[in-house]
């Protein structure tokens, strides 16, 4: 075919070629370009990973660089000095022995050896273990100072006051403020000697004469004789503390009954003052009390060694422990009282009377003459009624009484004075 007869469109078609056309050359341009962002961005990442990881690694180090502390050099140092220099670091600080920081002041430890090697650095609030010994003291001379001025002088050293021979521990406030103020006299480590920090210094001091005080007994009288004793006890008890004695008590009772050494009696102090306790006797006579309500008091109060004159429940007319006496509990009491029916009874300041009666119910005069008094006449209970009595004090006597007593109870009395006197009861 030749190429006239070749159709207009084909005629025109360009010939192939091995040469891009522009077309296709900026398709292949522009596909190269993205291909190379995704690279330049994978190396951007890895770059920023990296930095990030340097600045995190730095900033952890600075962290926990400024979480740490240099362990200082604490050999040679006072153990106060040295909690003092760990605690401004945030540290801690394991003594070993640790008993010796407990009794011994921390200025008067001295650190020997520490398991951390100085310079060694620990996070903060750790501890640093240490070995740690007493400092070596010169003992203080105590002599003629009071015993508040010794315990001060020793404290100041590292040294302490063991104890003062002679003396209680278990003093009140008030004894000690007294004892505190004797002298010394002698001390149990001579002055100079070298000892380690936290020795116990015992000391003698020069104990004063007291004066045994006087003891009164308690002015009521219970009728439950436990708490009456130990009410007693413990009023004597601080009396005899405060002159800076040591009571003792032994018996039963509310009172004094004596004591050894006795009061007013000059003794070290601190002696033990020995108090017999007793019972202090009620008064009996003359306040109607009948023989039985007698013995259930005094049984209460705590004698038990009580008789009594008659069966009959009649008043008590005498008692041979006079009333206010202390007396032991088991001391025999004996209580005078009256049968039933009449009694007559004549007493004076003189030694004899001229009586003339008849017995109750009855006018059968009887006398007896330059009779010795006290007279007393008792007649059967089954006797009654009216009787007569009179007396006449036949020995220059200025004072005379009669009495007419019923069942224990006086009924009818006179009494008479002046010289010869003479008194009758009807």
């Amino acid at each position: 075919m030749s190429t006239s007869d070749t159709p207009d469109h084909v005629a025109h078609r360009p010939e192939y070629s091995e040469s891009p056309t522009p077309h296709e050359g900026l398709d292949t341009s522009a596909s190269q370009g993205k291909r190379r962002i995704p690279s330049q961005l994978r190396r951007w990442v890895a770059v920023s990973i990296a930095l990030l990881l340097v600045v995190g690694a730095g900033i952890w180090y600075l962290v926990d660089t400024s979480k740490k502390r240099e362990v200082p050099d604490l050999v040679g140092n006072t153990y106060a000095s040295a909690e003092a220099s760990l605690d401004a670091l945030d540290l801690g600080m394991i003594p070993n022995p640790n008993q010796l920081v407990q009794e011994v002041s921390g200025e008067f430890i001295e650190i020997t050896a520490q398991e951390q090697e100085p310079g060694t650095r620990v996070y903060a609030g750790d501890s640093v273990s240490v070995s740690v010994a007493p400092v070596e003291i010169s003992v203080p001379d105590l002599g003629d100072m009071t015993i508040e001025h010794a315990e001060t002088e020793l404290a100041a050293v590292g040294l302490f006051l063991e104890r003062v021979n002679s003396i209680p521990e278990n003093l009140d406030d008030y004894a000690e403020g007294v004892v505190s103020m004797w002298k010394v006299t002698e001390q149990s480590i001579t002055p100079g000697k070298k000892v380690d920090a936290g020795t116990g210094v015992v000391i003698s001091v020069d104990i004063p004469d007291v004066e045994v005080p006087a003891l009164e007994a308690e002015a009521d009288s219970s009728s439950d004789l436990d708490a009456a004793q130990a009410s007693f006890e413990a009023s004597a008890a601080d009396e005899i503390s405060r002159a800076l004695l040591v009571p003792v008590f032994v018996g039963t009772g509310n009172a004094p009954l004596s004591m050894s050494p006795a009061t007013g009696q000059a003794v070290p102090a601190f002696t033990e003052v020995k108090v017999t306790l007793g019972i202090t006797m009620p008064d009996l006579v003359g306040k109607d009390i009948s023989v039985s309500s007698a013995l259930a008091m005094l049984k209460s109060l705590g004698f038990s060694n009580v008789t009594r004159a008659h069966d009959d429940d009649t008043v008590v007319v005498s008692q041979s422990v006079a009333a206010g006496t202390i007396v032991a509990a088991d001391s025999e009491v004996r209580l005078e009282n009256r049968p039933k029916g009449y009694m007559y009874r004549v007493t004076g300041n003189g030694s004899v009377a001229d009586i003339t009666w008849s017995q109750p119910g009855s006018f059968n005069v009887q006398q007896a003459n330059s009779t010795s008094l006290p007279w007393e006449k008792a007649f059967d209970p089954a006797m009654s009624g009216i009787g007569m009595l009179s007396a006449f004090m036949s020995d220059g006597g200025t004072e005379i009484t009669c009495q007419v007593v019923k069942d224990g109870k006086v009924v009818k009395e006179n009494t008479s004075t002046g010289p010869y006197a003479m008194v009758s009861c009807y």
